[in-house]
């Protein structure tokens, strides 16, 4: 009795990939009607889109972060007052945490509750964004309740209400999403690049200045808060010891004069008290001196330097879609439409011819 075999399935050879490539290409062929159509629509599309398309500006700030730190030397004033020399605070804004940091819901607001002085008027980023978005018109017939809506120069945010923390929530969000960009110039360098687009040219170059400024302010209070609480420490101290220092001043020259002409001993010991007060605190009163001015210049190589390297000037870079772009994009996507309804054409038919046989 002999054993059939079946025979192994054969992997597609180049000839029959040739072959697969030709069937498919006439087929195409037939179907260049649908392809040219569409194309040609997709061209119409684009060149359409392209002309009535605005102008998007671009303004572009780039900076450097030169980190500073306290010498070693400074660290001995810490045990003699049990204040913290050795580093400041600031861990969050390290590295790429900086990039997070101009993006973030804090900064972006802050920015846009900034006032700026736009063709001679001094007004809030805000109010001047929903202005020329067209939002406020809108708002005239959809919202009217809204229309009358603006933020206040000094205004306090907890008094904003529900409807100005939304709206401003909102432009954030659409901000952040569609209108900045931040990024690092190279990975192994500290410039960070900022860049800012919208359609209005004023609006991309004041917010990308404002928004750096903001975020370089944040950044420098936070990694010299604890140098600074130092400084205002010592200087207190420094205020208090002064004041006991002349009141025992006063009082030693008045128990002298009081006792001058005391012929008992006991007589000079008040004076000789406070005389001791005298000399103990002018010893203090010169340490603190001393020691307040290491603070001061502690603080002085902590405090990181911002140094901007490039900033945005008027015109800013225009960008818009050409016609000639528009309309071979539009005829590409269009094509390729074309192409993909003609292969569903077909394996539609396919698909019934295998179902019916």
């Amino acid at each position: 009795m002999t054993e059939t075999t079946q025979p192994a399935t054969q992997e597609p050879t180049l000839k029959d990939m040739i072959e697969l490539v030709k069937d498919w290409y006439s087929y195409l062929l037939t179907k260049w009607k649908i392809i040219v159509i569409l194309g040609l629509s997709g061209g119409i599309l684009g060149i359409t889109i392209a002309t009535f398309s605005k102008i998007e500006y671009q303004a572009e700030l780039t900076f450097a972060l030169e980190e500073k730190g306290a010498g070693s030397g400074f660290s001995g004033l810490a045990s003699q007052l049990g204040l913290d020399f050795g580093g400041s605070s600031g861990g969050a804004f390290m590295g790429e945490n900086n990039i997070e940091l101009l993006k973030s819901r804090n900064i972006i607001e802050k920015s846009l509750l900034t006032p700026v002085v736009i063709n001679g008027k001094r007004q809030l980023l805000i109010n001047y964004y929903l202005d020329f978005t067209k939002i406020r018109e809108k708002w005239e017939k959809s919202e009217p309740e809204l229309f009358a809506l603006v933020y206040s120069e000094g205004e306090k945010r907890e008094d904003f209400g529900v409807k100005k923390d939304s709206i401003l929530y909102a432009v954030y969000k659409t901000i952040r999403k569609n209108n900045l960009i931040v990024e690092k110039v190279d990975k192994k360098l500290s410039i960070i690049r900022v860049k800012v687009k919208s359609f209005d040219e004023a609006f991309s170059k004041y917010f990308t200045e404002v928004l750096v400024s903001a975020a370089s302010a944040l950044y420098v209070e936070t990694k010299t808060s604890k140098s600074k609480a130092n400084v205002e420490i010592l200087e207190s101290r420094l205020d208090s010891v002064k004041r006991a220092l002349d009141e025992n001043i006063y009082g030693a020259a008045f128990t002298k004069d009081q006792n001058m002409n005391a012929i008992r001993a006991q007589g000079n010991i008040s004076f000789a008290k406070k005389q001791l007060n005298v000399q103990v605190l002018t010893t203090m009163y010169g340490e603190l001196i001393k020691n307040t001015e290491l603070a001061k210049f502690t603080l002085m190589r902590e405090e990181p330097l911002i140094q901007i390297i490039d900033k945005p000037y008027f015109p800013l870079d225009r960008k818009k879609l050409g016609r000639g772009k528009g309309g071979i994009i539009g005829g590409f996507l269009g094509g390729i439409l074309g192409i993909a309804i003609a292969v569903g054409i077909r394996y539609k038919r396919m698909y019934l011819d295998y179902l019916y046989s």
